[in-house]
């Protein structure tokens, strides 16, 4: 794949002396040297940056002083001949206390910061010329007595944790084939930003309130949009593009270390490394920020032209509206240049338009060169990557039996199957009711079906994955056990990358999780030690229930409603009483049982406590449902007798799980007894 690198040779004078400089030469070859010059770095002007990142730079339009800061530099030049590249004839390293420039130079009428760099020796012929300026690697080159074309070529830049520093930008410049003759006494060398810089702006879409003009002076109400909170993922931290012909290299995620605040229209920038266009891990952007109307004062000149702007105070906001822009990828032709990506030296504009009326956001992207108007192209060879990217390695199936992952891949693709799927399993030890994780086989796996086992059959998963791009498809059954289900796979190319988790949790239409119970209140005839597990049930799917809010609040408590339509209502997510909050069998009227669930509390073993006042009493189609769930799953046996009576919230109405059906009492109602009552309480 080739990338052209867009260049600038608008010549910025970065011209060293050695008056604030500590200078050191190295040199490769003493013999033979007749010619001696002075180098000046030259770096293309920033076309769009703004006071949001520093001041602006002497000279320039939109150039921070930061960015056009050298602190240090490597200079070296080779032999070159046929575009083979020898010894190096010269090699040099300068640092430049805090960066501060010694002189300046005049480039199409402007006065720009200068450095320069006198005596430099080598021989005339054709020579290849580098220079790499605020190098991670400083130290390590400044050491060296000198140096080989490859050794620079091979080298790496990674910036630290994500954040590029605007005031020490890695800059490169390279000139083939340069004719060194005697007549030469000055060599410029075009330089690039290493780093693609990206810039920021909100608007909003909404035409400003008049409040009062007067011959100098307008007064309008504006709607303005404040940044407090930005976060760039998928930034690429390291570059191997020192010179040409090198590969990238991808990291994973950069944000920003402090609030942000923006005004209205104002750029944001910041810089990422060389980035392929993907739509796997495309750099994402999201902000959150307040909407602000704010009274703005304009005077004008007597030729009408804006003489000051200010602004008042907020009138009117709205805070904490978050966008997000998750696809920068952005291919643009520039003058005849296809950036297929985020290409270093270019800069790219991300404007968001707000509408007022809908609340939503439209992004724009628009590219251009990072420097100036002059420019000369040179060929970047990006090599061959290996890669495997997959979008999810954490997939939740919701009452769901398909699910697909995208992929793509630098070669053909192998699933790693898993070795089992997990579940939660309750059994039975020394008489008491313990978790365990159970697991799911393939069929063949077992050799006949059995009460015990009949819910293991066809819940091992299907996934299949093929060739270099596309989707690893998953199937699986959903559970019969109303527990959720687990499992983890693996997928890995013939280049040997591989992603070794990819976690699955599947969850069924109802469900179960359990957590061990320790002590329960009022006490009557705890039963813990036998089953002192405490399910929560998740409903996310209705199927054939009525999922609703069967409670209401009377007199500061949690009460369930007795009404016939709420009778027929199952909570969305709720938590039954454990074994510890059984009572006596047959001691319980219906009055006594509404009593009860108004004073129940439980605590489990991890701390968590349910307190007084929370509880109720279940609905008709709660204990219905409860009772499935129980004959389906062995996990939850003896949670309510198998053939006792229970009461629901609606007088004078009970379950039995015995006979599986609704029954009600007719006769001296008030003194009847039912086996039990079992509270509940709502988790939402």
């Amino acid at each position: 794949m080739k990338i052209r690198n867009i260049l600038s040779v608008l010549f910025v004078g970065l011209l060293f002396t050695s008056c604030n400089s500590e200078e050191e030469v190295q040199r490769g070859n003493e013999d033979g040297r007749d010619i001696s010059f002075s180098m000046t770095l030259t770096l293309g002007e920033v076309t769009a940056m703004t006071k949001a990142g520093g001041d602006i730079a002497e000279g320039y339009t939109y150039s921070t002083e930061d960015e056009v800061k050298v602190n240090n530099v490597v200079v070296a030049i080779f032999n070159e001949a046929n575009g083979t590249v020898g010894e190096c004839l010269e090699y040099k390293s300068v640092a430049f206390d805090g960066g501060i420039p010694n002189s300046t130079v005049t480039i199409d009428g402007k006065t720009l910061i200068a450095y320069k760099i006198d005596n430099i020796q080598a021989k005339t012929g054709k020579v290849r010329i580098v220079a790499i300026a605020n190098s991670t690697h400083y130290e390590d080159l400044a050491r060296l007595g000198t140096t080989t074309y490859e050794n620079l070529k091979g080298l790496s830049e990674t910036v630290s944790g994500g954040t590029f520093d605007a005031s020490n930008l890695v800059k490169v410049g390279e000139l083939a084939a340069y004719d060194l003759n005697t007549a030469v006494t000055s060599i410029s060398v075009p330089m690039t930003q290493l780093a693609a810089r990206i810039d920021m702006k909100f608007t909003v879409d909404e035409e400003p309130e008049t409040v009062s003009t007067t011959d100098d002076t307008k007064v309008t109400n504006q709607w303005f949009y404040t940044v407090t909170e930005l976060t760039v993922k998928n930034i690429n931290q390291k570059s191997d593009l020192i010179l040409l012909g090198r590969d990238n290299q991808y990291d994973d995620a950069f944000s920003t270390a402090k609030d942000i605040t923006l005004q209205n229209g104002v750029a944001l920038p910041f810089y990422t490394y060389e980035k392929l266009n993907t739509t796997l891990t495309p750099l994402s952007i999201y902000v959150t920020g307040d909407l602000q109307k704010i009274q703005v004062t304009t005077t004008f000149n007597e030729d009408m032209t804006i003489q000051n702007v200010t602004k008042g105070s907020i009138i009117e906001e709205e805070k904490d509206h978050s966008y997000k822009y998750e696809d920068f990828n952005p291919t643009t032709a520039l003058e005849g240049c296809t950036t297929n990506g985020i290409i270093h030296g270019n800069r790219y504009e991300l404007t968001g338009k707000i509408s007022m009326k809908t609340q939503r956001i439209n992004f724009t992207v628009s590219t251009t060169p990072w420097e100036g108007v002059e420019k000369f192209v040179v060929d970047v060879v990006i090599a061959d990557l290996k890669y495997l990217f997959v979008r999810e390695t954490k997939v939740v199936m919701a009452n769901i039996t398909e699910y697909k992952i995208e992929f793509v891949s630098s070669s053909d693709v192998t699933v790693e199957m898993p070795t089992n799927a997990t579940y939660e399993e309750y059994y039975l030890v020394k008489g008491k009711i313990t978790k365990r994780t159970g697991t799911y086989y393939p069929n063949s796996y077992y050799s006949k079906w059995t009460d015990e086992n009949r819910h293991k059959k066809d819940q091992y998963p299907e996934i299949v994955a093929v060739g270099k791009q596309g989707y690893i498809t998953i199937k699986s059954s959903l559970p019969v056990n109303y527990f959720p289900k687990e499992f983890v796979f693996g997928i890995y190319n013939n280049d040997g990358l591989k992603v070794p988790e990819i976690i699955v949790d599947q969850y069924p239409a109802q469900y179960l999780e359990g957590k061990v119970s320790e002590t329960a209140g009022p006490a009557d005839v705890p039963d813990g030690d036998r089953n002192p597990n405490i399910f929560t049930i998740t409903v996310k799917a209705a199927g054939n229930l009525i999922i609703g809010d069967p409670s209401t609040i009377k007199n500061g408590v949690r009460v369930t409603k007795d009404d016939a339509f709420s009778a027929e209502l199952v909570s969305p997510k709720f938590v039954v009483a454990s074994r510890f909050g059984a009572v006596g069998t047959g001691t319980y009227t219906y009055s006594k049982a509404v009593e009860r669930c108004k004073k129940y509390w439980e605590r489990l073993e991890d701390g968590t406590y349910y307190e007084a006042g929370t509880w109720r009493v279940p609905t008709l189609a709660e204990l219905e449902f409860m009772n499935t769930v129980q004959d389906a799953s062995p996990a939850v046996n003896y949670l309510f007798n198998t053939n006792g009576t229970y009461w629901c919230a609606m007088p004078y109405w009970y379950y039995d799980f015995g006979a599986n059906k609704r029954n009600q009492f007719t006769n001296n109602a008030s003194s009847q007894k039912a086996d039990g009552i079992r509270c509940v309480r709502d988790l939402y």
